[in-house]
């Protein structure tokens, strides 16, 4: 069957038709947050086949990928083994084309199309029927798509990667000192294995880090102490952004002593109470968050993801493989107590919020423009539609939300969140997302057909935004 990804594709009037095609096609990629690899970037990676970056890839016997896939995947009866597991490759593409089939208005439909048309010029409807065929052919060009092509491809300036505390950057060094690569790579501090005294390998990650920073960590100085001096580390490295993956923000305050207590009782392997737990985190947020503030970093938090729900196949496969899911707590009177507190002082970095639940849209951006300051444009950003929102509709319920909240023309745009070098096709699909967002509203006259306003916003919310806000 023919494609149909057409030039006007999620383009659903005129005004959205000139914006992106005049505008927001070619304006470069700012991808501020994500899972890619550096050693893959430098090694300049090439793939045995499509599967390795649609399905799933081998890491030293763990498989990881898309797991957006491998949900639907599972839904439509997929055995594990073409998952996951060890079933052949071109088996997988063919079992992911057929539940494509299946996928009506799934985002995951216009992606992989996407893909396929903008990397591997493939302008067919996949699926079981010529999934043999289109495997086969995109392996020809397979050898010619390693990862630095498909990023050059993307028009990619700025990537941002997500790295362990104790991560040396060895590859982000050996990047900066390759003048054969435009596009710039940084790193970024993500502190949760530090920061959750109840994460089962908090010990071991403590270890670590004694390792590391050769730092002999006793009690809350030294912990500190050696944390501080990773983000000097990163900070010496170019790193200039922060990831927190906040699975349950509750503000409880604690002094100091009871940091300290609280520590001292996890280091010793007795169990803490969730009061506890949820005061050593908090002590750590504003910690840390000062810290990124002395440095002029811009943090991030990422909040309501409820994570490994499947116990079972949690203990098979472990993190990240397709278990979460959407949670659904009170948050908004804890960010707004955090955010209060680190303002204290001028002491509120940058920082860009996310929810994986709408339902608390209005009232965490009711709460961010409680911070705004006079010297940074949405200092507090409201970020953008993420993960199981990641579609059309989740896309535009956040636009509206932040449009009639807050300042819309500031906002700093799409990041992938992804560990595919084929990902970059979201941007393009949250491209055009906004510019028919925008068309409509205009076109409704309920804001002005202004040809130079318009551009200007629909560039900046693609890329200046965020070359602006990160000032990189």
């Amino acid at each position: 069957m023919k494609g149909f990804i057409n030039d006007n594709i999620l383009l659903f009037n005129k005004t959205a038709v000139e914006l992106y095609n005049n505008v927001a096609k070619n304006q470069p990629i700012y991808d501020y947050h994500c899972h890619l690899s550096a050693k893959e970037i430098y090694e300049d990676k090439v793939y045995p086949s499509i599967t390795d970056l649609w399905i799933e890839e081998d890491d030293n016997g763990h498989a990881f990928g898309d797991h957006y896939k491998w949900r639907l995947m599972r839904a439509n009866g997929v055995s594990e083994k073409y998952i996951t597991g060890d079933g052949d490759k071109k088996e997988k593409f063919i079992r992911w084309a057929d539940t494509l089939s299946y996928a009506f208005n799934n985002p995951l439909f216009v992606w992989s199309h996407l893909e396929l048309k903008r990397y591997f010029d493939i302008d067919e409807v996949l699926s079981k029927d010529n999934a043999s065929r289109i495997y086969d052919e995109i392996q020809k060009k397979m050898p010619y798509r390693s990862a630095r092509t498909l990023i050059k491809m993307s028009n990619v300036d700025t990537i941002i990667t997500t790295d362990d505390p104790c991560s040396n950057l060895e590859y982000h060094d050996k990047l900066n000192s390759d003048p054969s690569f435009e596009t710039k790579i940084y790193p970024s501090f993500r502190p949760d294995s530090l920061v959750d005294i109840d994460k089962s390998d908090f010990i071991d990650n403590v270890k670590l880090l004694e390792k590391t920073t050769s730092i002999k960590i006793v009690d809350l100085r030294s912990f500190l102490e050696a944390i501080d001096s990773r983000v000097d580390f990163f900070n010496s490295k170019g790193c200039y952004i922060a990831d927190h993956g906040v699975l349950d923000l509750v503000y409880e305050d604690a002094t100091c002593e009871e940091a300290n207590s609280i520590l001292q009782k996890a280091l010793s392997c007795k169990e803490t109470t969730r009061k506890e737990r949820n005061m050593f985190q908090t002590y750590m947020l504003i910690h840390l968050g000062k810290k990124y503030k002395e440095l002029s970093w811009a943090q991030q938090y990422h909040l309501q993801a409820l994570r490994n729900i499947n116990k079972d196949m949690f203990d098979k496969l472990g993190k990240d493989t397709g278990f979460d899911a959407m949670d659904d707590k009170n948050i908004v009177e804890h960010v707004g107590k955090l955010l209060s507190k680190l303002n204290e002082n001028d002491n509120l970095p940058k920082t860009i919020i996310y929810s994986l639940n709408p339902k608390d849209y209005e009232a965490l951006l009711a709460t961010c423009y409680c911070f705004q300051k006079d010297y940074a444009p949405s200092k507090i950003q409201f970020g953008a539609a993420w993960w199981f929102l990641d579609h059309r509709d989740g896309m535009e319920r956040q636009f509206k939300a932040l449009s009639n909240f807050g300042l819309f023309g500031h906002f700093i745009g799409m990041l992938t969140d992804s560990r595919s070098f084929l990902s970059y096709a979201r941007h393009e699909y949250f491209r055009r997302v906004l510019c028919s967002y925008v068309g409509d509203i205009v076109e409704k006259g309920e804001f002005p057909n202004d040809k130079e306003l318009l551009e200007n916003m629909i560039k900046n919310i693609c890329y200046g935004n965020a070359k602006k806000y990160f000032n990189r």
